[in-house]
């Protein structure tokens, strides 16, 4: 019995020495953390931002197949999967502040500090030799392509391609930055009073925003539109969603399509464009009322109302691309995160019951809305009402203010909330569907389209350096303001919280392919957040970095916005056509593809067809008829599995004919090859 006591009693003093030892480490590291130079802070995280990615980058080569083609960078051609670059990218946002916190820590011996400064010296002039090695090929052909061309045409190219554009509009926005930290502007007048005389400008800048989203021409890119269009229309056609047909943009979108086209819009690829055109205005005409409650400034919301039509519009038209051609790319699938910012940001001024039912509500359905988008609204929705839990003061009096355990139970109640309406949508859309087909959907097909694109299609590989590196000091920068103002006890704005969760986890649609046109829409978040950070710097007259360098990054920012404004707005309306307005209407490009839509719509009355063709979602759209098959509509050029198909078509067709068209070989013809 003493023995025994004697284990025990020997026992507990180890386990609380343990227990003592990491709470006086984690309060030590706390209080460390609490101390922080933040200006300090940020200065260091430049360079662990720079080595991170081009660690990650030459971590992934080395484990990776490196026979790349740049062929290879466009849809229709096979590609290497990138299994480590989206993990890799959000174990930045532990890896690059721990790496941060050395560099900052460091810093402190003279020593270190020597040699820290040679190394960032040697390692400055290795960047500038591997980025003259990697471009010099470009600048060569740019000078090649000077000399045989007229200046007109090379003004043309620059200030007309999207991509030119852009890298004109940087060019002269790092000029714009240099002039004015020489000649430092006051900006007054992003701080002063509101003046009446806004609400005139507002209303006709609503006018101007309208004319500049309609375009009559009802512009669209068959490939990219059929991942909503194609389904809706063989829902209304006897495929329904998650039984016979599917979508990788998720299902209410579809719904919401197929419900517009049954009653109010004609089945064509130019309804489509004009739904996109209306979700458009309304994220803006939003955008503007959620930062006008934010904030309550008429002129920080025109201005990031603003920024977010440079990017989210203007960036993506070139002279043969508008920006409702890729629907993936538009406020139509992007832009369903404002919905719940708009609630957000009001429930965060009023705290009404019914709003913060309504963000619970809407975060649901942004889940079924687009999956991926959807995933990262329900993070960032959980993690900012979790931060108003964890921050807030308690209910019951100042002197027992709620315990650690009593504050995490509340968010775990928070997140039990949340799934019930998660939970709540999935059982509508389910039982819906069970009553209307008499059997449960099949939500694993929305997965098995979804898993095309692990295998690597139609990826390209992040670059070792580039301008998504400015994002991510962005929101890196903004996450430790947060989590250090946290440990000071202090609070940051909700829609701070909001708009950097979103804005990280969002960042995933350009990590996991890396297009460059995939930062347009989704800058919106990252620029908001700059927007404010200028805005309460200047309102609050801060001292926290240099007046002159602030205004030197608030004036280069507006001038970018400027030169893009003035180089788009002519591409923008250059090839509209305002007196033939029509959602009906056949394209020229089109007319023999209409044909072929004709020929099967007069001389099969089956609303079935075999078909095989490239782009079979236009034709069937135009014949009113659907696919046999089952494929994701007007991408069947994503497989190889042709002879499966007609494996298929040969088991379970009787007296059904097979369409190919010739654009599998040669020519584009529909041919009957069996009857």
């Amino acid at each position: 019995m003493i023995k025994s006591r004697v284990e025990t009693s020997s026992g507990r003093p180890a386990q609380a020495t343990c227990a003592t030892l990491l709470h006086a480490a984690m309060k030590n590291f706390l209080d460390y953390i609490k101390n922080l130079d933040f200006r300090k802070y940020l200065v260091f995280l430049i360079p662990a931002v720079l080595i991170y990615f081009f660690a990650s980058n030459v971590f992934q080569s080395r484990l990776t197949i490196t026979n790349f083609d740049m062929l290879d960078a466009y849809p229709g051609y096979p590609i290497l999967p990138e299994p480590y670059e989206i993990p890799l990218y959000l174990l930045s946002f532990i890896a690059v502040p721990l790496l941060t916190l050395v560099f900052y820590r460091l810093w402190s011996y003279p020593a270190i500090r020597f040699a820290v400064g040679l190394l960032v010296g040697a390692g400055a002039v290795a960047l500038l030799v591997k980025i003259a090695q990697m471009h010099w090929p470009s600048v060569a052909t740019a000078f090649d392509y000077l000399a045989t061309r007229r200046t007109s045409h090379v003004l043309w190219l620059v200030t007309t391609k999207r991509l030119y554009a852009v890298r004109l509009a940087m060019a002269t926005s790092v000029a714009a930055l240099i002039f004015f930290y020489w000649k430092p502007l006051q900006f007054r007048w992003l701080t002063s009073r509101e003046n009446p005389r806004l609400k005139t400008l507002l209303f006709l800048l609503l006018v101007m925003l309208g004319v500049v989203v309609f375009d009559p021409n009802f512009t669209s890119q068959e490939g990219f539109t059929n991942f909503v269009l194609s389904p809706a229309h063989e829902m209304l056609n006897g495929k329904p969603l998650l039984y016979d047909t599917t979508s990788v943009y998720g299902v209410l979108s579809v719904y919401l399509t197929a419900f517009l086209i049954k009653f109010f819009l004609p089945l064509s690829y130019k309804s489509m464009s004009l739904i996109i055109m209306v979700a458009y205005f309304g994220f803006y005409f939003l955008l503007y009322k959620a930062l006008k409650i934010w904030t309550q400034s008429s002129v920080f919301s025109l201005l990031g109302t603003w920024l977010a039509v440079v990017v989210g519009y203007f960036l993506l038209v070139s002279p043969y691309i508008a920006a409702t051609s890729y629907i993936g790319q538009t406020a139509y699938r992007q832009g369903f995160y404002l919905i719940i910012f708009y609630f957000l940001v009001r429930w965060w001024q009023t705290h009404s019951r019914a709003t913060r039912e309504l963000i619970f509500l809407f975060s649901a359905l942004g889940l079924f809305w687009n999956i991926d988008t959807g995933v990262y609204i329900a993070i960032a929705t959980f993690a900012s009402l979790a931060y108003v839990l964890l921050t807030e003061r308690s209910t019951r009096s100042a002197r027992s203010p709620d315990s650690t355990f009593q504050k995490f139970k509340k968010v775990f109640s928070l997140g039990v909330h949340q799934f019930l309406y998660i939970f709540g949508v999935f059982a509508v859309i389910s039982l819906v569907n069970y009553l209307m087909y008499h059997s449960w959907p099949n939500w694993l097909l929305e997965i098995a389209d979804i898993s095309t694109f692990n295998t690597g299609y139609g990826k390209i590989l992040m670059p070792q350096f580039g301008i998504f590196e400015i994002y991510l000091f962005v929101y890196l920068g903004f996450l430790a303001w947060i989590v250090w103002k946290f440990v000071r006890k202090e609070v940051v704005p909700l829609p701070v919280v909001f708009l950097t969760t979103y804005g990280i986890f969002s960042f995933i649609y350009y990590v996991g392919n890396s297009a460059w046109s995939y930062l347009n829409f989704i800058s919106i978040p990252m620029l908001m957040l700059l927007l404010y950070f200028f805005y309460q710097f200047f309102r609050e007259q801060s001292d926290f970095l240099p007046r002159r360098l602030m205004a030197a990054g608030l004036g280069a920012l507006l001038f970018f916005a400027s030169i893009v404004t003035m180089v788009k707005i002519p591409v923008v309306f250059a090839n509209r056509n305002y007196a033939d307005i029509s959602l009906t209407s056949i394209d020229a490009a089109d007319e023999p593809l209409y044909q072929d839509a004709i020929y099967l719509r007069g001389h099969f009355p089956d609303t079935r067809l075999a078909v095989l063709h490239e782009t079979d979602g236009k034709l069937l759209v135009m014949a009113d008829k659907i696919n046999y098959f089952y494929l994701q509509s007007g991408h069947q050029r994503l497989y190889s599995l042709y002879d499966n198909f007609l494996m298929i078509y040969r088991r379970h067709t009787q007296g059904i004919s097979l369409f190919c068209c010739h654009s599998f070989f040669p020519g584009l013809a529909v041919s009957e090859s069996r009857r």
